[in-house]
């Protein structure tokens, strides 16, 4: 399933031209496009002592890298055939994902979390879109990625993956 672009070119566009800090300059772009990076996404039930929490997190197939997200937000659609680029398999992803869950009810509770149980169910393999644009640097080319969903810019943890579906 591919999830619907809610942010067109322009915008996106506009986001990755802004000056990063006041010692950068605007940035021209050259090309700005499409582009689609395969993920799992999971619904996790997780029953604590005194609540049950339902959550949804997707883990990207090609680096194993973990976002969570609102169901609600993701508008998807059609089938898709791509799936072929993941390097991640399903049941990497569902570790990737569990451990990710765990670790960030550690974080908030502490050790006071109160786990029961965590119930975790793939509930689809997505395409996410995202807008990709290239502009000169001194040396060269360099590029940054808008989500194409919320129109958040993307920062350096999510760049290795871009670079792994762009060289693909």
């Amino acid at each position: 399933m591919k999830v619907s672009v809610k942010v067109n070119k322009e915008v996106a566009a506009s986001k990755i031209e802004k000056k990063d800090n006041i010692f950068s300059g605007k940035k021209l772009i050259r090309n700005i496009e499409l582009i689609h990076l395969p993920y799992y996404l999971f619904s996790a039930q997780i029953i604590l002592k005194k609540k049950t929490i339902v959550q949804h997190i997707c883990v990207d197939g090609l680096t194993g890298e973990y976002a969570f997200v609102k169901r609600e937000n993701l508008k998807l659609m059609g089938d898709i055939d791509e799936l072929s680029k993941n390097m991640v398999n399903e049941s990497q992803a569902l570790k990737i994902a569990k451990n990710a869950i765990l670790s960030t009810l550690m974080h908030q509770n502490g050790k006071g979390a109160n786990l029961i149980s965590l119930n975790l169910k793939l509930e689809n393999n997505i395409m996410y879109p995202y807008w990709i644009g290239y502009y000169k640097r001194k040396n060269g080319v360099d590029f940054d990625v808008v989500d194409a969903v919320n129109g958040k810019k993307q920062g350096v943890k999510m760049k290795p993956v871009f670079i792994k579906l762009i060289m693909q």
